[in-house]
């Protein structure tokens, strides 16, 4: 896959939903840069989606990491922008049904010294800890999904 353009408008910026991983603006964006994208999550380390019965996980650049930072945080000078969403880090098959076929991993680099390298099939790197979407949840019920957080506050103790 080629470098991909992805522009967030002010209109990704204003109809998109704080601390959500699957409504965020850059969310938003990619699924108007690529219609056939699905299941889209984004947080500050990976943007994942699915494709053609694939899914796609890239690294968030920074450039999008810091404007999901600021727009999480409701930073009132977020401007829109555009950023460029590089190779995948890892490519696996779209999980359909409640079990993936190809589960083990095959690892190329990249052409010369600079890259990073891709991988296919295998687990899908770990997402990280959320905040709860309520005090009220258990310490054994921690869970990663869709609600952002950032800073000390949210960390687990």
């Amino acid at each position: 896959m080629a470098r991909k353009s992805i522009l967030v408008t002010q209109q990704n910026i204003d109809r998109a939903t704080r601390r959500d991983s699957e409504h965020c603006m850059i969310a938003d964006a990619l699924r108007e840069a690529m219609p056939d994208a699905t299941h889209v999550s984004v947080d500050i380390i990976t943007i994942r989606y699915s494709r053609a019965g694939r899914r796609y996980i890239h690294l968030t650049p920074s450039s999008a990491q810091a404007a999901l930072v600021d727009f999480d945080q409701a930073d009132p000078r977020l401007a829109p922008f555009r950023f460029r969403l590089l190779a995948p880090v890892q490519v696996h098959e779209a999980r359909t049904t409640g079990k993936r076929e190809d589960l083990s991993a095959t690892t190329t680099k990249p052409k010369g010294k600079k890259g990073i390298p891709r991988k296919r099939g295998g687990a899908p790197p770990p997402r990280s800890r959320l905040a709860e979407p309520s005090a009220r949840v258990a310490e054994h019920k921690r869970h990663t999904g869709r609600i952002r957080a950032y800073g000390a506050r949210n960390m687990p103790r």
